[in-house]
């Protein structure tokens, strides 16, 4: 039985009033599992990726960086989004997977996508989408439009999701049909990079959901991946994720009832526990390890990058910039007095020590980029955002 796995769907705290464990305690436990990739993928949010790089670092686990795109599905963004009309509607079949259910009710909370990064590119769409799903909105109201999704899907991987992905939702709310556009809408904005997601919390209405997914699959020839759906670290912690779920849903654990998650199955698994979860479907357990191969990107590729700057025949960045800048200082001092002089040359010798300094040094790792300051506008110089804009606080510089 293969044991290979890595898990590829993982929400922590910040993922407000959802996730109930800290990115640490997350990669705490992923060691203790002998997990060999873990990706955060919270809600909106990017914010607590630093503290999950740095816990996972110490351990040796490759953090993997995506998240939980909320989607913006008011009718007027796109006509495919209107519920069909009931006349329209086929005859119902028989059993819960032939059913075309009535739209969702109000207040049904809104889909997500999920989001992996493939390489720098890929984190560099998903913070701006981010961004601008955020910009305008209330905080903790951020939203994406399809159109905004297809903008920024470059270097971005998707996964389906579990029963708050849109798939699933699709499927709930509006039949098999519904389903399979939403499917073939996702084939064509992530050719190549979308596999249909299964996930097992030993629940009825999921593995109805599961069989169907899988048949579309199929039939649309997109691969299948196995995921933990995970909200916490141990199985334990389902306690406190109940007393979150009634804090967000303004109720108390009395009067929660179906509010609440029915099993304590969304924490962390060993590879072993989840090739005997997924026995019968080793090739979607399979395929997580390697997706989480193709992955390749995590913080540490957000060291300090200088920008590229056209440079005249001859001419290094360094000596040009000195050019440059005695160049400058003469026109500007007059007189260009000694002190003024030694302090360029302070600067300069600056630049240069750090145009040649060593990547991996403390001074170019992430958590040192995202605490000198960066945190202010949430870009670095090559206008990649390194936070998610949307969250003003920097949690991980205190």
């Amino acid at each position: 039985m293969s044991q290979h796995y890595a898990e590829l769907h993982c929400a922590s705290a910040f993922s407000f009033l959802e996730g109930a464990s800290l990115p640490e305690d997350l990669v705490a436990r992923a060691a203790e599992l002998g997990l060999p990739a873990v990706a955060l993928v919270d809600r909106n949010t990017v914010s607590g990726a630093p503290r999950f790089w740095k816990a996972a670092r110490d351990v040796g686990i490759r953090p993997l960086v995506g998240a939980e795109v909320v989607l913006d599905e008011r009718p007027e963004h796109d006509a495919l989004e209107a519920p069909t009309p009931r006349a329209e509607r086929p005859p119902a079949l028989p059993g819960p997977l032939g059913l075309v259910p009535d739209p969702p009710p109000p207040g049904t909370p809104l889909p997500r996508l999920t989001l992996l990064a493939e390489d720098r590119r890929g984190y560099r769409n998903l913070c701006r989408l981010l961004t601008a799903a955020a910009r305008g909105r209330p905080k903790g109201a951020a939203r994406a439009s399809w159109r905004q999704v297809e903008a920024h899907a470059d270097g971005l991987h998707c996964l389906t999701g579990g029963d708050e992905g849109v798939l699933a939702q699709r499927l709930a709310h509006r039949g098999l049909d519904a389903a399979r556009r939403e499917l073939e809408r996702l084939r064509s904005i992530f050719p190549g990079r979308l596999h249909v997601e299964l996930q097992r919390h030993h629940l009825r209405d999921e593995e109805h959901r599961n069989r169907a997914l899988e048949s579309l699959a199929g039939r649309l020839g997109l691969p299948l991946v196995a995921t933990g759906g995970v909200r916490y670290a141990n199985r334990r912690d389902k306690e406190l994720a109940d007393v979150l779920a009634c804090i967000r849903e303004g109720t108390t654990l009395d009067a929660a009832g179906g509010l609440l998650e029915a099993q304590r199955e969304r924490h962390l698994r060993s590879p072993r526990e989840m090739a005997l979860l997924f026995a019968d479907r080793p090739r979607a357990l399979a395929a997580a390890a390697e997706l989480a191969d193709r992955l390749s990107f995590t913080l540490s590729e957000l060291g300090y990058h200088f920008p590229d700057f056209p440079l005249p025949p001859g001419e290094t960045a360094i000596s040009y910039l000195r050019l440059l800048t005695w160049n400058g200082a003469r026109a500007r001092f007059r007189p260009l007095t000694a002190r003024a002089q030694a302090q360029l040359e302070r600067e300069l010798d600056l630049i240069e020590k750090l145009l040649g300094s060593n990547p991996d040094d403390a001074a170019s790792t992430p958590e040192s980029v995202f605490v000198r300051g960066t945190c202010k506008d949430g870009l670095d110089n090559d206008g990649d955002t390194l936070i998610d804009t949307a969250d003003r606080g920097c949690p991980w510089a205190g």
